[in-house]
């Protein structure tokens, strides 16, 4: 067969967008940014923040649902010792207590005028969460907490999931567990145990006691949210790395070869840094420079013809500092460097159709997230 002219090489990839535009077209929009903000009126600034709000505030900035955790018997420590060895799980104190002015919380609700609540947004955090439920400290809620925070609170929320097949399981964690597998004990749906790993009736899994939330009690386990007046200073010192004033840019690179009348396509994602604010051009033009990733994750299409999030780990040297870029696909992930932990965001071009961006004839570039240092 003869090797193909330009003119047919044009003709390819012709047919190739026409193709990505037809797999948009069975998607439905993608829905606007801003689609779940409301917003905020003037209110008395003792009225609490609602369930309804903290849930929308939950789908627009703490997309991985299946990550969510729960805790009680006063298993705080064990919960934040589980999560540095699994950073993309979260519970309470990540999600809703707002140590750093970046943190989405600012973004979402006003710190002059919208107060925190213990208990809705715990429920909301349960109402939200889905996939396979972790719990720690909490085995012996039924016999020896019964009157806990996580009793009257949370657990019939999960209960209720389960039983609509909202969730896959409530899995009670072995004391001081680090890994996803060290389940000492399912719960179904109507709160019976099935013990698992050598566990057994009567093992505890708890830190310390089962505190008292009912009416009138001086002593509950309740999450107590931190104080947001003022915003505290997140600024970072000047000598840590990645330096302040750069960020990460992830974009996800579309190469395709015409073979005959057919197209090899093949994706994967690049990483740059770039100045805070100045994006990445379509050939990976940058200020920065592209750093080399360490990962066999490659983008996850599906059927639309837009932008994926990087879901993956990716494993990367900046600025000499061994740093991970860890997502699940759900959200714009985040940076974890070894003095920082850096939230990550869309890229406001992530929406745009696969090919809008182009370098030469054969590739395409796509934005996908940026992570401002």
């Amino acid at each position: 067969m003869a090797p193909s002219t330009r003119n047919d090489r044009s003709s390819l990839i012709s047919i190739f967008l026409i193709f990505l535009s037809l797999l948009n077209i069975t998607t439905s929009s993608p829905l606007p940014e801003n689609h779940l903000e409301k917003d905020l009126v003037t209110r008395d600034p003792t009225t609490s923040i609602t369930q309804a709000r903290y849930e929308e505030y939950l789908t627009k900035h703490w997309r991985s649902t299946g990550r969510y955790m729960f805790y009680s018997g006063n298993s705080g420590a064990q919960i934040e010792a589980f999560r540095k060895m699994n950073p993309s799980y979260y519970w309470y104190d990540p999600i809703f207590n707002a140590h750093k002015n970046d943190h989405p919380w600012y973004s979402f609700f006003d710190y002059k005028k919208d107060l925190d609540n213990g208990e809705t947004s715990s429920q909301a955090l349960a109402v939200k969460t889905t996939g396979d439920v972790t719990v720690f400290g909490a085995v012996e809620w039924k016999t020896k907490g019964a009157e806990s925070f996580f009793a009257r609170h949370e657990i019939g929320i999960l209960h209720d999931r389960l039983k609509n097949g909202k969730i896959k399981s409530i899995n009670h964690m072995q004391k001081d567990a680090t890994k996803p597998s060290q389940v000492m004990a399912t719960e179904d749906k109507d709160g019976k145990l099935t013990w698992k790993n050598g566990f057994k009736e009567g093992d505890s899994n708890a830190s310390g006691n089962y505190d008292v939330c009912a009416s009138g009690s001086t002593k509950c386990d309740a999450p107590k949210p931190n104080k947001k007046d003022p915003k505290p200073d997140s600024e970072a010192p000047a000598n840590v790395k990645p330096s302040k004033g750069m960020s990460l840019s992830v974009a996800m690179i579309t190469n395709f070869s015409p073979h005959g009348m057919s197209v090899d396509v093949d994706h994967l994602w690049k990483f740059y840094t770039t100045k805070v604010g100045k994006p990445v051009g379509s050939c990976g033009q940058t200020d920065g420079k592209e750093i080399p990733a360490e990962s066999t994750d490659k983008p996850q299409l599906g059927g639309s013809s837009n932008t994926p999030f990087p879901g993956g780990i990716f494993k990367l040297n900046i600025e000499g500092e061994a740093c991970t870029y860890r997502c699940d696909g759900t959200n714009p992930g985040r940076l974890f460097c070894p003095q920082r932990e850096i939230a990550c965001r869309e890229d406001s071009n992530k929406n745009q159709k696969l090919g809008s961006m182009r370098c030469g004839s054969n590739q395409f570039f796509a934005p996908s997230v940026y992570c401002d240092f």
